[in-house]
């Protein structure tokens, strides 16, 4: 028999079992509350403990937000003097650009409207003077326009002769072969030469034609204006 059945026939037998149970039912729940009392304690203390700490840390944080905030509105209020100083300067130094600018521009108006005075006083007898050189000018290239047409006209005229008889010169000396030398071929020669320098003849005729064309389209132009 073990220990707890020897209990449970002790109390069977035992004639004073009822004050045991109240003895056990008093003493439990008194033993329980203490318990719960001491639990209870430790569980506060260390509650308490950590509240302390959190306040501790609560405190010190606050006062170096502070510190901080009191730093930095200091470095702001650094700043925002230094950037009024210096837009104070930059203002005066704008401002006295634009009085200098604005003096300059009077003085150049002023001078544009002497000028413009003193051109309109000179225009009318320079337009008139212009005319007359314009006129004198048209007239002059255009007789020089029609000189050099007829130039052109007798360049080409020599040039139609010419080339009749390089042709017939060419077709001769042909016909005579390669190893026939002779007066004609000689022609021939002569002929084709002097056709390539009348076709550059033409050509600097015609581009001094264009040229003075465009002169006078030039001078009535401005005549017109």
């Amino acid at each position: 028999m073990n220990m707890f059945e020897s209990f449970i026939t002790y109390i069977k037998d035992s004639k004073n079992i009822k004050p045991i149970i109240i003895s056990l039912l008093t003493i439990l729940p008194l033993t329980a509350l203490c318990t719960y009392v001491i639990i209870d304690n430790i569980i506060i203390k260390e509650k308490v403990s950590r509240i302390n700490e959190l306040t501790y840390d609560k405190n010190y944080l606050t006062n170096q937000l502070a510190t901080l905030q009191a730093r930095l509105e200091k470095q702001v209020n650094n700043e925002e003097s230094r950037l009024e100083k210096r837009s104070t300067a930059i203002k005066a130094l704008y401002d006295g650009v634009i009085a200098e600018n604005n003096i300059k521009f009077r003085e150049l108006n002023n001078k544009r409207d002497e000028l413009a005075f003193q051109l309109a006083k000179c225009n009318s007898s320079e337009e008139l003077e212009l005319y007359k050189i314009n006129k004198e000018s048209v007239i002059q290239l255009k007789q020089e326009l029609i000189s050099v047409q007829k130039n052109i006209n007798n360049l080409y005229l020599v040039h139609s002769q010419l080339s009749s008889e390089y042709g017939y010169s060419l077709k001769e000396c042909e016909k005579r072969g390669e190893s026939f030398h002779s007066n004609i071929c000689e022609h021939s020669s002569s002929s084709k030469a002097k056709l390539d320098s009348l076709v550059e003849q033409i050509k600097s005729q015609e581009q001094r034609r264009q040229f003075i064309h465009n002169e006078i389209l030039l001078l009535q132009g401005e005549k017109k204006q």
